[in-house]
């Protein structure tokens, strides 16, 4: 019996538990009627309205109170995903049909606008790491073959200039390492927007590569253990975890007191 009330929609709960507090109001009434207030004080009978009274409210914003607890779980979940946490969803509820319904469809909802956010996510960094492997192909390319033939032009001028003129082979001297520095520059920056060794040869090379020049530059030994990295990841996973790596070695290059 109580799984069948139970079962019951909540407009129906709430018509129940309504029903029987007024079926049981009623015969209480007529009992006590017939037995304490024949020719009682009305005092005493007034007092025991108001005490029903109350009685029945108290008891009757319980019940109503047990109806509506789903629709507070709904109203709580929905306040948790607006402050941020969206790994929440709403617990499920297996008492009314009506709004077990809704919140397997609410969680439905949450569970599609979670993986289109992340597919949004997922499309931005793919963007972003589109325009930086262009970039850095653009740098790598033309800027540094325009910059090689600056260097090559230079040389090849340094040669025909007699030893009588100082000043210009002076000049030139400093244009070729401007040059020189130019150069460098440029490849360190395509480097920085998309190393090719991790387009070529994927992340577990592009993080041994990295640790080696960290090394180098910063005297600071790195040890580097890769685990369960024989298959090539997603392709925007690569650079994001890449850069994490980058971002946690720079953090340790400075002044931390570090060692290794």
């Amino acid at each position: 019996m109580m799984n069948r009330v139970r079962r019951r929609t909540l407009f129906q709960k709430v018509v129940i538990a309504n029903s029987v507090l007024l079926a049981v109001g009623s015969i209480m009434g007529y009992y006590f009627e017939e037995k304490y207030f024949q020719g009682g004080e009305v005092g005493f009978i007034i007092l025991f309205l108001f005490s029903g009274l109350g009685l029945c409210v108290l008891i009757n914003y319980l019940l109503v109170k047990i109806a509506f607890r789903p629709l507070d779980d709904v109203a709580d979940t929905m306040k948790a995903i607006r402050a941020g946490h969206r790994g929440i969803r709403v617990p499920e509820v297996t008492d009314d049909p009506q709004i077990e319904e809704l919140s397997k469809s609410l969680n439905s909802m949450l569970n599609t606008m979670e993986m289109q956010r992340k597919k949004a996510a997922a499309s931005v960094i793919r963007a972003q790491e589109e325009e930086r492997k262009r970039i850095a192909r653009e740098l790598h390319d033309e800027t540094s073959q325009s910059l090689t033939g600056l260097v090559i032009g230079i040389r090849m001028v340094q040669e025909v200039v007699p030893d009588s003129m100082p000043d210009i082979i002076e000049r030139l001297g400093n244009i070729n390492d401007l040059a020189h520095a130019t150069l460098n520059e440029v490849h360190t920056m395509a480097v920085r927007l998309r190393p090719s060794v991790l387009d070529d040869l994927g992340l577990a090379a592009a993080l041994r590569s990295y640790g080696k020049e960290f090394t180098e530059n910063t005297d600071l030994p790195v040890a580097m253990q890769l685990l369960c990295m024989f298959h090539r990841l997603q392709p925007e996973k690569g650079p994001v975890l890449y850069r994490a790596v980058k971002a946690a070695l720079t953090t340790v290059a400075r002044p931390t007191g570090a060692s290794h």
